[in-house]
């Protein structure tokens, strides 16, 4: 019986070896197969590297690989510029460059939201020349400011048509601002608020009707949505700047002088009459001045009687009195 059980586990153990033994050959075939694959794949590698180039190999140019695609996360988007010109020219005429200006900006589909003309006086001189008359002599200045709003692509034609009406030309500056960034923030500032908005409306249902809570939820999500209106505000303003390019034109003419014939009224002694004109006048006064005093002696017969019969009634009396002193 024990003799059995010894040859028992002496089978068991042989069996045990062999089984070993075929795993770990197996597992070397499979571990020689990928080096074999590998050194396979170089040796063609050499022989295609040693191989003599063709004739399209030669004709192709070298170049770097591509590299590889940004993420969506990471993704930059597209060149979005607002496009803004500030034009300072002086030309011959500033009231007929405006009105150029102006039928320019029409036929390029554009529109004018600013003009403003101004005259800006630099000198005045005043000159007598003669006894009544005096001479103005102004020196202005004549220039014109306008602001204009035109499409993005035709914005380089608008600045040519309108600095070939220039003699001088003192600034001519475009700028370009790339608001793509800007946008992108925009659209992502909506997106998360959306999101928040409709999550807290889920808890505002789900919580009941409790004022308390209800109320500061409302006023969260009033919040956020006033931040989406403004980001959309923002963006939409964006848009328009891209697709509208500003201009700010200044226009201006050299300085001009205009003479004016003035009457003197500093001088009153040209406008007076000679003398014998005042000595006519100073009788003919004379004579209505008599008129009217005869009139007034005529008018008042009935008082002139009375102070007269007054008068010598009192010397009538007063002699009277003396002569009656004189006699005591």
């Amino acid at each position: 019986m024990k003799a059995s059980h010894v040859v028992l586990c002496f089978s068991i153990l042989y069996l045990g070896a062999c089984g070993s033994k075929q795993d770990a050959k197996r597992v070397a075939q499979t571990n020689q197969e990928p080096v074999s694959q590998a050194i396979s794949d170089s040796s063609t590698d050499k022989v295609n590297f040693l191989a003599p180039a063709t004739q399209a190999d030669q004709e192709a140019p070298a170049s770097l690989s591509p590299p590889p695609a940004p993420s969506e996360k990471s993704a930059i988007p597209d060149r979005q510029f607002i496009r803004t010109a500030d034009v300072k020219c002086r030309v011959d005429n500033v009231a007929k460059a405006v009105d150029r200006v102006e039928q320019i900006t029409a036929q390029q589909a554009g529109f004018v939201i600013l003009t403003k003309l101004d005259s800006q006086i630099n000198d005045t001189e005043t000159v007598a020349v003669s006894a009544d008359s005096l001479l103005e002599t102004t020196h202005y200045t004549v220039s014109n400011t306008m602001t204009l709003r035109v499409p993005n692509a035709h914005l380089d034609t608008t600045l040519r048509a309108i600095t070939a009406m220039a003699t001088f030309i003192d600034v001519r500056e475009i700028k370009s601002d790339d608001v793509a960034l800007q946008r992108l923030t925009a659209d992502l500032t909506r997106r998360r608020n959306a999101a928040h908005d409709k999550r807290l409306q889920q808890a505002i249902d789900g919580r009941g009707r409790r004022l308390g809570e209800t109320t500061a939820a409302e006023e969260s999500r009033l919040n956020h949505q006033a931040e989406t209106d403004e980001a959309r505000i923002n963006d939409l303003s964006l848009a328009d700047q891209i697709q509208y390019s500003t201009v700010t034109l200044n226009l201006y003419q050299r300085p001009l002088t205009t003479c004016t014939l003035l009457p003197n009224g500093t001088d009153r002694r040209v406008y007076e009459p000679g003398f014998f004109t005042q000595a006519a006048d100073a009788l003919a006064t004379g004579a209505d001045i008599l008129v009217v005093f005869i009139l007034f002696l005529l008018k008042s017969w009935g008082i002139i009687l009375f102070g007269i019969g007054v008068f010598a009634a009192a010397t009538l009396g007063l002699r009277r009195w003396r002569l009656a002193k004189a006699g005591v």
